[in-house]
């Protein structure tokens, strides 16, 4: 098996977890600051690239008493294209579409439980290298830009980095994924 876009009529199905860590600039910087989250994906290919989804999860701490801190949940659908550079290494190019969720953490500052959680349309732009380490399994390094559509503008700049294992899908799935 191999983790790059295979050419043969076998399709991959991919699983990959990362330790990943975001920055962000302006208002959001100055009132939150986040720790090391974690990402999962599961992608599997397709004639135009890889499709796929994702989840992740990151904490956000606020730098005052006034404004609670948060977790961010990042749900996505994916595409990823992939193009071998050197054997064993690929660029990988996509973006990512969905939902992220703020679920705020202190439940006496709001009169709701609703209040808490805030969802939005986000959008994210992603680069990265796979590198094969061993038969069906890569490391992988991305990096990807997101914007979440809010009333105040957030951009986080993200990073990741970890393992990717690629399956040979069974026929009756491979024919769903058609």
């Amino acid at each position: 098996m191999s983790c790059l876009y295979p050419q043969k009529s076998d399709k991959q199905i991919y699983l990959s977890v990362s330790p990943l860590k975001s920055f962000s600039t302006g208002d959001f910087e100055d009132i939150w600051n986040a720790d090391i989250g974690i990402a999962g994906e599961f992608r599997f290919d397709h004639p135009i690239g890889q499709l796929g989804a994702g989840l992740s999860l990151m904490k956000f701490n606020s730098k005052n008493y006034l404004t609670p801190g948060f977790f961010g949940l990042d749900y996505y659908f994916l595409y990823r294209n992939q193009f071998e550079l050197f054997s064993g290494l690929s660029l990988i190019t996509g973006f990512d579409f969905g939902i992220y969720e703020f679920r705020f953490e202190d439940g006496d500052f709001y009169e709701s439980h609703a209040e808490q959680i805030e969802r939005e349309f986000a959008l994210k732009i992603v680069s990265g290298f796979n590198f094969k380490i061993y038969n069906s399994w890569c490391a992988e390094f991305g990096a990807g830009y997101s914007y979440i559509f809010t009333k105040k503008k957030i951009e986080l700049l993200s990073f990741r980095i970890g393992l990717a294992k690629s399956f040979t899908a069974p026929d009756w799935l491979s024919e769903f994924l058609e």
